[in-house]
């Protein structure tokens, strides 16, 4: 096939460096050109990744947007975990306590009005029927 003469104007370091580089493969730099010619052509695309590092603005807001979303998920899953331990109470007069919940005693099958998870524990070791006294 009969080759034809192209003129590119690239950065002289940058033909020097390419140039030092393709030599160690045994390449000049017009056989690494057309390498890379041919394997575009091959492929139908510039065969390596390029990239911007730094993301357009559509990105920006998708990425702004999930960040806002998380906070969202986090407040919303703080809240249920909040409404877990009080109960949902919004009682002002009520704020750090909770509800009174049932819990049945293991030992003696008392239910006991609890308002937190350590006061059953404190029943069951003033129960008369704990085994472990």
């Amino acid at each position: 096939m009969a080759k034809v003469s192209t003129n590119i104007s690239i950065d002289p370091k940058l033909k020097e460096n390419s140039i030092a580089l393709f030599s160690e493969f045994g390449l000049d730099l017009s056989t690494a050109i057309s390498l890379f010619l041919q394997q575009s052509v091959r492929e139908q695309r510039i065969p390596f990744e390029i990239r911007l590092e730094i993301p357009n603005e559509t990105t920006k807001a998708a990425l702004s947007e999930y960040e806002e979303m998380k906070k969202l998920l986090r407040t919303e899953i703080a809240d249920e975990a909040l409404d877990a331990v009080t109960g949902g109470n919004d009682d002002p007069n009520m704020k750090g306590k909770t509800k009174p919940t049932p819990w049945t005693c293991p030992f003696c099958g008392a239910t006991v009005m609890i308002r937190q998870f350590q006061d059953g524990p404190k029943h069951m070791t003033k129960c008369p029927n704990n085994p472990y006294k």
